[in-house]
Order: structure tokens, then C-alpha cells, then sequence
């Protein structure tokens, strides 16, 4: 199958009541955790914050917080069809390729892949 592009990255979480509670208290955030799941049948291991920043500054007070996980656990297929065409990992090196070719049209996601890419390059080689 031809990769197209990536339109969207969502996250999930080890424990659904932990992280459902953390998302509501610190960062006002209730569904994300459900919503990652349903769109891509996935549970990550630890997630660890790597950085906030504002998508559209000046025209919104939107803030992004960005997580990463080195795992993730299969639970199913997706439920919720109309949000990705699929789910597939990439190498890093396959991600840079299709960034390098237009292949990432979303900007959101866009911006992730390139933080962690420039922000943990030795991890990004040995992955």
C-alpha cells in the first residue's frame, strides 16, 4: 500500500482514570485519551510532556501541549472510522521522507513530528 500522508497523531494512555484525571486537572482536557483510542486502538507506556506551544498566536488563546511515549500496546481496532484512513508506524526515516515529499499535510501534526525530530535527535538514530 502507498503511504499518502499523515493527517493526524493522537496519544493514548496506560491508565484511562489517571490519565482522564490528570488531562481534566492540569491541562483542562477531558476526552483526549478516549477519542486517541477509538481513532487509532492503541494504549502508550509512560508519557512524558514535551513541550506547550500556542498553533495560531494572536488569533487564538489555543495552547498545544505535545507528549511523547516510546511504547504502545495494541487493544483493538479502531472504532471511530471517520478519523483516520488507517493507522501505521513509520521508521523516523520514513517519517523525514514523507515530510520531505508534501506528505504531512496537516500543520498540527506537522509541527510534532518536527519538535521531536529536532528535539531528540540521538533517540530519533537509534529508533
Amino acid at each position: 500500500m502507498l503511504f499518502g500522508r499523515i493527517d493526524h497523531i493522537g496519544v493514548a494512555v496506560e491508565d484511562l482514570d489517571a490519565a482522564l484525571e490528570l488531562y481534566a486537572r492540569d491541562f483542562d482536557m477531558r476526552e483526549q485519551h478516549r477519542e486517541t483510542v477509538e481513532e487509532s486502538g492503541w494504549e502508550p507506556g509512560e508519557l512524558k510532556l514535551m513541550t506547550r506551544y500556542f498553533p495560531a498566536n494572536g488569533t487564538t488563546d489555543a495552547t498545544f501541549n505535545l507528549f511523547v511515549t516510546t511504547t504502545a500496546t495494541h487493544v483493538g481496532d479502531p472504532t471511530d472510522l471517520d478519523e483516520a484512513e488507517r493507522v501505521e508506524w513509520l521508521t523516523w526515516e520514513r517519517i523525514r521522507d514523507e515530510i520531505g515529499r508534501g506528505n504531512v499535510g496537516d500543520g498540527l501534526s506537522l509541527t510534532a513530528l518536527l519538535y521531536r525530530m529536532a528535539a531528540l535527535p540521538q533517540l530519533l538514530l537509534d529508533r
